[in-house]
């Protein structure tokens, strides 16, 4: 769960605390008049109300640590002796008019079980104490019963009841929410993998595309001239970088020098090639900043109308750049098809994956600049 509560158990605990509440606004005024009811038997009462301040001290206590089956039936037994005790502490003149300081303690103790429990303990714990307190109260009452007497019964224990039915419905409506919430978080999941699927077939598709398919294309681009020493090289990186795919070992650091000049020594131009000896970046950064300079390279050889090109890299104020740079026929970077992967897929959107950014400044009759950067 954490740090976010799920909102059925939000609401238990606001009903516990709303339950210590209650207890605390009303005993001490009830105390009060308890203790000043009858100035006859002022010393039994503050023994009474100081018992019952006590005992309500430690029942808060174990409350708002959430142990309420226990304590809530230990609570109204307390309650139910109080009831039975309190015609001996009321003025007579109190009991002939009905009046009496133990009922709207006992109602609102009621209530308080009832945001504070299930309906299981609450229910009967809340009905028991009503119940207990009205009988006491009607037999110390002197002479018959009237419709007031009943009408008061009946109502303590309708108020504990409603109390109940609020708090159902609010727990209802939480536990729907928590439902809503599930549901939304297990479409965000399915969602989640989906993206995760597709971006894998995307990776797929991309180094499909850069590595065997270009290498296939490029053998077919020259028939009847055999397998040269590059076009072989070329394959067997080709198929380590897809059966590293495979078996997806972890990320760990690797010299995205080496990978570079490795990437150059492949391709069919005289590539120069300028850099630091070692620049040891996270496996899967530098991956992305070879293979899009290999793209690169393999553009230049396929489109640029030139047998030569520049390999630029480092770290310069943290970022880490990579450029291949050529003076060939260059192009439109916005007059691009659509269909061509080389660019969008192999070399913008992979460095971007990787946090990364790529720059591309080229025009007709001009040459081309890419520019890879990474910040570290």
């Amino acid at each position: 769960m954490g740090s976010h509560l799920d909102a059925v158990e939000r609401v238990l605990q606001l009903g516990r605390r709303y339950a210590v509440g209650i207890r605390v606004v009303t005993i001490i005024p009830i105390a009060v008049v308890a203790v000043l009811a009858d100035p006859s038997k002022i010393g039994t009462a503050l023994v009474v109300m100081t018992g019952l301040a006590c005992w309500s001290a430690i029942y808060l206590v174990v409350l708002i640590r959430g142990r309420v089956r226990g304590v809530t039936f230990v609570d109204a037994l307390v309650v139910c002796c109080i009831g039975v005790v309190a015609a001996d502490l009321t003025p007579a003149t109190w009991l002939a008019s009905g009046k009496s300081w133990v009922r709207p303690f006992t109602t609102f103790a009621s209530v308080g079980y009832q945001y504070s429990t299930s309906w299981r303990i609450g229910v009967p714990a809340g009905v028991a104490a009503c119940t207990v307190v009205a009988v006491s109260s009607s037999l110390a009452q002197p002479g018959p019963l009237g419709v007031d007497t009943v009408v008061t019964a009946v109502w303590s224990n309708a108020i504990p009841m409603l109390g109940r039915l609020l708090f159902s419905l609010i727990t209802r409506a939480a536990s729907r929410a928590d439902g809503m919430r599930a549901e939304a978080d297990a479409a965000r999941l399915k969602l989640e993998v989906a993206d995760s699927v597709r971006a894998d077939e995307r990776l797929t598709a991309d180094s499909l595309h850069d590595t065997a398919a270009t290498t296939l294309l490029m053998v077919a681009m020259r028939p009847g001239a055999g397998l040269d020493e590059a076009i072989r090289e070329r394959a067997r990186h080709d198929l380590a970088v897809l059966h590293s795919m495979r078996t997806a070992a972890p990320p760990e650091p690797v010299d995205l020098c080496a990978e570079l000049r490795a990437a150059a020594a492949r391709c069919t131009l005289a590539v120069d090639v300028t850099g630091p000896e070692a620049l040891d970046i996270a496996s899967t950064v530098a991956r992305a900043l070879a293979d899009a300079a290999a793209e690169a390279l393999t553009n230049v050889a396929r489109h640029a109308a030139t047998a030569r090109a520049q390999l630029r890299f480092g770290d310069a104020d943290r970022v880490v750049f990579v450029e291949v740079i050529d003076a060939g026929c260059g192009f439109d970077p916005t007059d691009v098809a659509a269909t061509r992967r080389g660019l969008r897929t192999s070399i913008i959107a992979r460095v971007e994956t990787v946090g990364g950014t790529a720059e591309i400044v080229s025009a007709p009759g001009s040459g081309t600049r890419i520019r890879l950067t990474w910040p570290r």
